[in-house]
């Protein structure tokens, strides 16, 4: 696993060690994290007949469940998530995948108590499916783009970026 190191720090002042349990379809259904040779946490997945993540379970550095991070993924009739729901939150998600041509888009929706948030992202891609611009919307208004091109080997060239909503509003 690849790391970072600060110069002049001690390769092993972390000391940690993460391991993996696998499904028979060679599938991660635990993760375990150690540091400094004690137990730090552990997630669990969940996997449906398709073999698409359906739940996932955080634990604690003393191995009980964490409920605020623990949510299950449902799938429409085409394999596409359509909703993540989080365990200890009245929200629901629902998405929305969208393809017309060379342009995708990806819509979240968020329900709880007081309101439905949406937040959009459009990716256009090129002729050689080479992502030319990615749009972030929130409540339909365009917050963020992203656009880049590239030369004739399809190796990015150019990347520029426009944070068009950062004055108007935070980021939620």
């Amino acid at each position: 696993m690849p790391s970072v190191i600060p110069e002049g720090s001690d390769l092993n002042s972390r000391k940690e060690i993460n391991s993996y349990v696998f499904n028979k379809n060679g599938y991660i259904t635990e993760e375990k994290c150690i540091i400094r040779d004690q137990f730090d946490s552990k997630k669990k997945k969940y996997y449906n007949t398709l073999n698409q993540i359906s739940k996932v379970e955080t634990y604690d550095s003393e191995d009980k469940l964490k409920v605020d991070e623990n949510f299950e993924y449902e799938y429409d009739n085409n394999g596409e998530m359509n909703k993540i729901v989080y365990a200890s939150s009245p929200k629901v998600y629902r998405n929305e995948l969208v393809k017309k041509g060379n342009t995708k888009t990806f819509t979240q929706f968020e329900f709880n108590d007081e309101k439905v948030e949406v937040k959009s992202f459009e990716r256009i891609e090129n002729e050689n499916g080479k992502v030319i611009e990615d749009n972030y919307y929130i409540r339909n208004e365009l917050y963020s783009k992203t656009l880049q091109s590239y030369d004739k080997k399809d190796f990015c060239q150019k990347k520029h970026i426009l944070n068009i909503g950062m004055e108007k509003k935070p980021l939620t």
